[in-house]
């Protein structure tokens, strides 16, 4: 969630995925994020491709339109997860597909942000004469120097056990490639929004799963320049997703669960986010 103004083209984008919208259900969470930001209202619109885009406005219609007025198979956990996938996005896939009367139920993806983004928030709750914030470093280089009462880890639960010698759950990972130019995208490219999610799986040439014109979010204003991200899954790299395909997910979640008996044992040590917890969360459940 860390965002920066591009010095080529002074849009302000973020380094590690689209925009992030903190939708608000729990109260407590929202009460205490107030204190170091003023929020505003903030709906994200996406369109889907895969052979023509289709504005996400997230109903059983636009699917269809899709779809080519086809009837939905929703039968199989694949079906709907790639439905999910192609609409929004590899973060959403547990949060927006429900199967109803053989359809597909979707939410569209609205809530609020920060007036001043994410950085800006995120300086001001550090801000504590109590807190010290190190960076560019590996937790199991230090752990032996930190004194606490009690350690929060948001890192991947199978690193933490690591000495354990057990498999490796499997995580997926996203590469952003960056590309600034002068003028906006080309309407065949990008289109009316800032969000495109592809279906890699249907891609016949570059494989990738969204791009990102920052310069529409927010309604910034810029330059006649542009910034887009072009992101790609990939097996490797650094972890920011489990693996939830359907032939991967009951080895993985078995293999948590064994983790996980042995996270319950740690008094000393709260897990807590989607990594070590080895599953998706909205902003507001992460814990």
């Amino acid at each position: 969630m860390y965002d920066y103004v591009d010095d080529t083209t002074g849009i302000r984008v973020s380094a590690y995925n689209s925009k992030h919208i903190l939708n608000i259900e729990n109260e407590r969470v929202w009460e205490y994020v107030q204190q170091f930001a003023t929020w505003i209202p903030y709906e994200q619109k996406k369109l889907g491709f895969v052979n023509k885009n289709v504005q996400v406005t997230l109903n059983v219609d636009t699917v269809s339109e899709m779809f080519d007025s086809k009837r939905l198979d929703t039968s199989t956990e694949d079906s709907k997860s790639r439905i999910s996938r192609l609409l929004f996005g590899n973060t959403d896939v547990s949060e927006t597909t429900q199967e109803t009367n053989e359809q597909v139920k979707l939410t569209k993806e609205e809530g609020y942000i920060p007036q001043d983004e994410y950085t800006a928030l995120f300086n001001n709750m550090l801000d504590n004469d109590k807190i010290t914030v190190v960076t560019n470093t590996n937790y199991f280089d230090v752990k032996d120097q930190l004194q606490c009462q009690r350690l929060y880890y948001s890192g991947p639960i199978d690193t933490y056990f690591e000495d354990l010698n057990w498999p490796k759950l499997e995580y997926k990972s996203v590469l952003f490639e960056q590309v600034s130019q002068e003028g906006s995208m080309e309407e065949e490219e990008q289109d009316v929004t800032a969000v495109v999610n592809h279906d890699e799986e249907l891609s016949t040439e570059d494989i990738f799963t969204r791009i990102v014109e920052y310069k529409d979010i927010s309604d910034q204003e810029a330059s006649d320049a542009s910034v887009y991200f072009i992101e790609r899954d990939t097996d490797e790299g650094e972890p920011y997703y489990p693996v939830q395909s359907v032939e991967k997910q009951q080895r993985n979640i078995e293999l948590y669960n064994r983790y996980k008996e042995m996270a319950e044992k740690d008094d000393g040590v709260t897990f807590i986010g989607g990594l070590a917890n080895y599953k998706y969360f909205s902003m507001d459940e992460s814990e």
